[in-house]
């Protein structure tokens, strides 16, 4: 017997900003696809801080998968704050547009951060 989806809270967002990082995006976000946690317990969220390089077109080509924010372009710590007003999950993990995840990323540090209340911040390297 599995586990019902629609049982299951929505407990991370992978929160990606990209401004004009086109080449590098696609590679990100399938490594955030990628993970080795229920897809059902997590969002991608991307917020795209004006790029003008088609990123948008490769993020669009990612959606539904993808819940895509667009901004006029003013900066980074402005459309991470955006990306935090419209996270859904009780976690937000930070994806730049030229990293990539780890396949067990989401759930190791969601496991620390479940197991371990007085844990606020979870980090790698």
């Amino acid at each position: 017997m599995g586990i019902d989806p629609s049982a299951m809270a929505l407990r991370i967002t992978a929160l990606l900003v990209n401004y004009n990082d086109a080449a590098t995006l696609g590679r990100a976000i399938v490594s955030a696809l990628a993970q080795r946690y229920p897809r059902e317990t997590y969002e991608i969220l991307a917020v795209d801080d004006g790029s003008r390089d088609g990123s948008v077109d490769v993020l669009e080509s990612y959606t539904p998968s993808v819940r895509l924010v667009r901004l006029a372009h003013a900066g980074l710590p402005a459309a991470c704050n955006e990306g935090i007003r419209c996270a859904r999950g009780s976690y937000l993990v930070r994806l730049d547009a030229d990293d990539e995840f780890e396949p067990s990323l989401l759930a190791e540090a969601a496991a620390v951060l479940d197991r371990r209340s007085e844990v606020a911040l979870v980090t790698t390297d």
